[in-house]
């Protein structure tokens, strides 16, 4: 269950271990929502070619029970029941609030809880960074919060503006055990439509460049 970011990268592995047959429920028409449809396809086309996995795109689980074969069965609106010996949750992440003590504080971490500039609505002496905050669960961004961070904790000291952390939205899922990642630097053409900005669009295929030809077609002499 689950074919988001998560379940693209580790699906593949679970294909290739032992000649597991591997069943893939996709709410969607293709995984990667926030890439033109075509890289979706792609991934379809490539996963369930190359890895030998089952998709089934546009399925929604309805519930779950064990068989007596101690496996587990799963009930779908369109694609009625599966039966498997395991069953693989990929659906999603959430924050990781262990050990901060939030009871103890005056913080509630709801939607929208921690602003741009990385400060707590409930609590203005409060920043937080990382998974916690519920922006972009990636390392990396989280380090960058943390130094946005530092520097408005001695603002807020001083009595100076806030800055809001603006990132340029970048994102790498490790598909197709790393051999067929997606990446993304800033918009997409349907979110730059959405965002109402004016935009040309260029596609080209990577394989229509000589470098790639000579990786795939040169042999040794």
């Amino acid at each position: 269950m689950g074919f988001g970011n998560v379940g693209l990268e580790l699906v593949p592995y679970i294909a290739e271990a032992g000649g597991t047959n591997l069943t893939v429920v996709e709410h969607g028409a293709r995984p990667i929502d926030e890439a033109d449809p075509a890289f979706g396809d792609a991934i379809l086309e490539i996963y369930r070619e190359q890895f030998d996995v089952d998709i089934l795109t546009q399925t929604y689980e309805q519930r779950i029970e064990p068989t007596v074969d101690g496996g587990v069965r799963l009930y779908t609106e369109e694609n009625g029941s599966i039966d498997a010996e395991k069953l693989f949750l990929f659906t999603g992440r959430r924050p990781n609030f262990d050990k901060l003590g939030l009871k103890n504080t005056a913080l509630t971490p709801t939607a929208g809880w921690i602003d741009a500039t990385i400060q707590a609505s409930d609590d203005s002496r409060s920043f937080v960074v990382g998974d916690a905050n519920n922006r972009e669960p990636i390392l990396h961004v989280a380090k960058e919060q943390g130094n946005i961070a530092a520097d408005n904790i001695l603002r807020h000291a001083a009595g100076d503006d806030l800055q809001p952390y603006e990132n340029v939205h970048h994102h790498v899922i490790f598909s197709g055990l790393g051999v067929y990642p997606f990446a993304r630097v800033g918009h997409s053409e349907q979110s730059a439509a959405e965002a109402g900005i004016e935009y040309v669009a260029v596609e080209r295929k990577a394989s229509e460049y000589d470098v790639f030809t000579t990786k795939t077609s040169h042999t040794a002499s």
